[in-house]
């Protein structure tokens, strides 16, 4: 259903954690996507400003130095319209307000399947470019 779904897409995978990198890498593989690698929220913040083509962040939060909460906001100052979907651990509703504060358009809470990861990828990027047509 994925393959090849988002081709000439490119998306940023922010994420501190070899084997969480990897498993995303592998999830998004059948999708025909560019995916670049990020492991703290300053590398980020570069990618975001440095790459304009980025279609979409996938943030873990916990991060070192710079977490994907200061991150966001940060991005939010020059990328105003790129999908910025939270990875974490947990998701209680103190926490998702503050996703939502700062910048953030969506959340998938660890562990996730492939499949919930793609559908939640797809709708994001059909809005993104549905509103900018």
């Amino acid at each position: 259903m994925f393959k090849d779904r988002f081709r000439n897409k490119t998306i940023l995978i922010v994420e501190d954690d070899v084997f969480s990198s990897k498993l995303l890498s592998e999830y998004l593989s059948l999708t025909g996507a560019k995916i670049l690698f990020a492991k703290n929220g300053f590398e980020a913040v570069n990618y975001a400003k440095n790459n304009s083509d980025i279609d979409l962040i996938l943030m873990d939060i916990k991060l070192p130095g710079k977490g994907g909460i200061d991150a966001t906001k940060e991005i939010r100052y020059f990328r105003k319209n790129v999908p910025i979907i939270a990875q974490t651990a947990t998701a209680m509703l103190c926490e998702l307000k503050t996703f939502y504060f700062c910048g953030m358009d969506d959340y998938i809470t660890k562990p996730y399947t492939q499949e919930e990861l793609l559908q939640k990828v797809d709708r994001h990027l059909r809005k993104k470019y549905h509103s900018t047509s």
